[in-house]
């Protein structure tokens, strides 16, 4: 699920359910997480905007509603990678939530026609960051697997991966075409989570 924090000055309101720049449906998350629980297969929150002034208040509400033994089916997704070394990110993760650093996919898409020049600085200003820091795992979109994989390997703990979009090549549109079985396969060796897109009656 796609999450947009509040943005007010003191940060600590509710959480709701959309993509920008969708206009806010007002599906709030917590109520959500208080009357249906964590799904069997677990629950990916893509968190939008997630800072260090609005994680403390973020970290409370999901402690209070999902049990302990249940957080580590629960991937908090962030992009913002000044949180690497944050004490928040680490209470996140402490707490047994899954934090997992999202890979940007034009970066995914430039290191997939080669590993040197932007793809290269890019890693090596990434690299610093990330290593030893409290991100458990890396998220991506299946066209970035090259960076993904590279990037895990440099890191220690191997952050885990999680993956969605089933596009073999960027950007996306006519040009994009569906991975091929061996090309799904060697990816799913390699993913603990992958997400597939399944119509439903909550589309929007």
């Amino acid at each position: 699920m796609d999450i947009v924090l509040d943005s007010s000055a003191r940060g600590d309101g509710p959480a709701y359910v959309y993509h920008p720049p969708v206009v806010n449906p007002g599906l709030p998350l917590y109520e959500l997480l208080a009357n249906a629980g964590v799904p069997h297969h677990g629950l990916w929150l893509d968190v939008k905007n997630l800072t260090e002034p609005n994680a403390p208040s973020f970290l409370v509400k999901p402690i209070a509603l999902v049990l302990a033994d249940l957080r580590g089916r629960v991937l908090v997704e962030t992009s913002n990678d000044a949180l690497a070394r944050a004490p928040i990110l680490r209470a996140i993760a402490d707490s047994g939530f899954v934090t997992s650093y999202y890979l940007p996919t034009e970066l995914g898409c430039t290191c997939a026609l080669s590993l040197g020049g932007d793809c290269a600085r890019e890693m090596a200003r990434l690299a610093p960051e990330l290593r030893g820091s409290a991100f458990r795992g890396l998220s991506f979109d299946a066209r970035g697997r090259s960076l993904a994989r590279t990037r895990r390997a440099e890191l220690a703990p191997p952050p885990v991966l999680n993956t969605w979009t089933p596009m073999d090549r960027c950007p996306a549109g006519p040009a994009a075409a569906p991975l091929s079985d061996a090309s799904r396969d060697s990816l799913l060796a390699d993913v603990q989570k992958y997400l597939v897109k399944v119509q439903s009656a909550f589309d929007y």
